[in-house]
Order: C-alpha cells, then structure tokens, then sequence
C-alpha cells in the first residue's frame, strides 16, 4: 500500500517545481512514486504543459488530476504499486501534509498554520527542503520496495 502525503501551499509558492525536484529525487533512490494534481479548474484528459504533465515528465507514475474537493480514499487502488503517492493542493485531505513556504512570498491571510499531521517546510533553497522532506519519507515509508 502506498504512503499518501500531501504537499500544500498558497498558488505561486512553487509546489509543482519542487514537487519535481522531489520525484527526481525519490525515483533516483528507486521509489516508485505516484502522483495526485488536485484541481480548481475542470479537468482533462490532456497532461501536456499542465502541472500534472510536469509530474509525469519528472517521474511520477501514475499520475491522476482530481477535483480538488474530491476525496483520497477512491484512488488508493490506482497507487497500490507506488511506495509512496504524492498529492499536490489537496489542502484538506486527512493524509499527512507538508505546507511549503518561501521566505518574502506573501500568501494569502487566511493560509493556516500546521495541525497535528502536518509540518511547514521553507522551500527558499529547495535542494535543502528536498533533504529535509526526504528524511521525513525515509522515516515514513522506509527503504523502496524494488532494487534496480
């Protein structure tokens, strides 16, 4: 069964580029990650040029763009083969969350602050971010499943 997380941020943060740098990463360590666009505008079929495209060319397989009021739990099977399910924008899935922040970004008011299950990362160097997120996986998921 695949690890699900969540990763969340106002628009214009930088998700998807660090999503990328993150998929990049996880798939050179030989996980097999997955991927979840949630959606605030209709969805199609067509991924070129769109974020979830941009998942996909950076090594999440599957990848799914879901509304984003859409709940998680339908989609488990289609990731049973991933070691873990990247879920962009779904910001209140009750799967464990990553909020992302850049330092002098200034998002909107209302964006909350870290519950529980969730833990705020700075993504103003993202290569240190991408360590950081990567020692919460380890932890979480463990070591791949596969060997190359």
């Amino acid at each position: 069964m695949s690890f699900f997380l969540s990763i969340t941020a106002p628009s214009g943060t930088g998700k998807t580029s660090f999503l990328c740098l993150l998929i990049r990463e996880l798939v050179q360590r030989n996980y097999r990650v997955g991927a979840i666009k949630c959606c605030h505008h209709p969805i199609t079929t067509e991924h070129t040029g769109k974020d979830s495209g941009k998942l996909s060319l950076a090594g999440a397989d599957p990848v799914k763009a879901i509304p984003s009021t859409a709940a998680i739990t339908p989609y488990n099977d289609q990731f049973s083969e991933t070691d873990i399910c990247l879920v962009e924008g779904c910001r209140f899935a009750h799967i464990p969350a990553v909020i992302l922040y850049r330092k002098g970004f200034t998002a909107d008011k209302t964006w909350r602050q870290p519950t529980a299950n969730q833990m705020k990362i700075d993504i103003t160097n993202p290569q240190s971010a991408v360590k950081i997120l990567m020692h919460f996986i380890v932890q979480n998921v463990g070591q791949p499943q596969r060997q190359l």
